[in-house]
């Protein structure tokens, strides 16, 4: 079953789609998963915990804790990544008149089965700002992916997914966005060594496509690609009742026709304006099904209802009229009112720490990574101020966590 965009957890700022343009595989990997949290709900954090089985499983391997030192080659490109942000998208987003380049992910602790990622706070801010757009992207989809190709050219699909089914892009362009400009010079080794390969990866997902090569000049020489895709609304009208909101089935339940389900799936996804200041959403159509049921079940006990056969039509009405707003904005301040009242019970809770248990790695192993270290940053730095930056402390044979 294709999983609905609307159930998506990856979402990535529009101003970041093609800024990963020379990331490598296992870069990429780690770059969905940050983008895989939920930042929106925790704007303050800044650390975050990647198991080294993200980047590792998808190529058969499995993770190892001795893979560590691995690892540390593998992000160096990673953490030294730098963002540019223009004086421009400075003084829009943050009101200020100075450019600004960030390393978004600047410290990486490599623990004993992942990895300890803390990210820049300029760059979380970015990740918060709903202003900016978001594009977002399957999960499950992204960690399948065995090409940094796919990666690349999932996010320009998707980008452009929800508003048209059609993209041209001239070659050069095409090659820039997915990273690599100057390779393949001839048109039938890029067909044969990346698009074909990404096709093959997005065969039977939402972002599935056809393509065509764009000829122009003498000799027909192909200068663009023309990628063919359904876009979201046709691929939402596509899927059966249930697949997208629950709501669904619930309705087809009251006899209201399919057709009439999958228009008011449209209006949900596409947030439409209803009225009052409401739009059409899965949490109004839940409530307005609930307080339908509510007063049927009034009208039963006074011998007054209507056959169950007509609620199906009755709640299509409700709905498209807006009869029941006011009772719905009742219902939700209710139920927000509710939810406050448990929160408050929730934080005012006692709440009792456990005593966090000592972890203890062997010294010769930290030996090694500290070794590296030297050899990859050629920094200088003594062994016991290394342990102390990870937080650890040298103890005989081993090194002990500190806090």
């Amino acid at each position: 079953m294709k999983k609905h965009p609307i159930q998506y957890t990856v979402f990535q700022p529009n101003v970041l789609i093609g800024a990963n343009s020379d990331m490598k595989l296992m870069e990429l990997r780690l770059y969905t998963e940050l983008l895989s949290f939920k930042h929106s709900e925790e704007p303050e954090r800044l650390l975050y915990n990647i198991p080294y089985s993200a980047v590792t499983e998808s190529d058969g391997r499995q993770a190892d804790k001795n893979l560590s030192r691995d690892y540390m080659r593998l992000t160096k490109a990673f953490q030294k990544r730098v963002f540019d942000l223009d004086r421009e998208f400075m003084q829009e987003h943050f009101g200020e008149k100075y450019p600004v380049s960030i390393v978004p992910f600047p410290r990486i602790r490599y623990e004993e089965k992942m990895f300890e990622i803390s990210i820049e706070p300029y760059f979380k801010q970015i990740l918060v700002k709903l202003e900016l757009g978001f594009t977002k992207g399957d999960i499950q989809i992204l960690r399948s992916f065995k090409h940094t190709y796919s990666h690349r050219l999932y996010w320009i699909i998707r980008q452009n997914q929800w508003r048209k089914n059609t993209l041209t892009l001239e070659l050069e362009e095409l090659k820039s966005l997915l990273g690599c400009s100057g390779k393949y010079p001839r048109y039938n080794n890029f067909r044969k060594d990346v698009i074909e390969p990404v096709k093959s990866e997005f065969q039977g997902t939402w972002v599935e496509f056809d393509y065509e090569p764009v000829r122009k000049g003498r000799g027909g020489a192909v200068k663009a690609i023309t990628f063919i895709f359904k876009d979201d609304m046709e691929l939402s009208k596509a899927l059966k009742l249930g697949e997208v909101y629950s709501f669904e089935k619930v309705l087809a339940s009251y006899q209201l026709h399919e057709r009439e389900i999958k228009k008011i799936r449209v209006k949900v996804t596409l947030e439409e304006e209803l009225q009052d200041g409401l739009c059409w959403t899965e949490r109004y159509v839940n409530t307005v099904i609930e307080l339908v049921k509510k007063t049927y079940q009034v009208k039963r006990k006074k011998s007054a209802t209507a056959p169950i056969r007509k609620m199906g039509p009755y709640i299509l009405k409700v709905l498209n009229e807006g009869w029941y707003i006011d009772k719905v904005k009742d219902r939700w301040i209710e139920e927000d009112k509710n939810q406050r009242k448990q929160l408050d019970i929730f934080e005012s809770a006692e709440v009792v720490e456990e005593e966090p248990k000592a972890y203890r790695s062997p010294y010769r192993s930290f030996k090694e990574m500290y070794q590296l270290h030297l050899e990859v940053h050629g920094e200088d730095i003594t062994e016991a101020e290394y342990a102390d930056r990870l937080g650890y402390k040298i103890q005989g044979e081993w090194v002990v966590k500190v806090g």
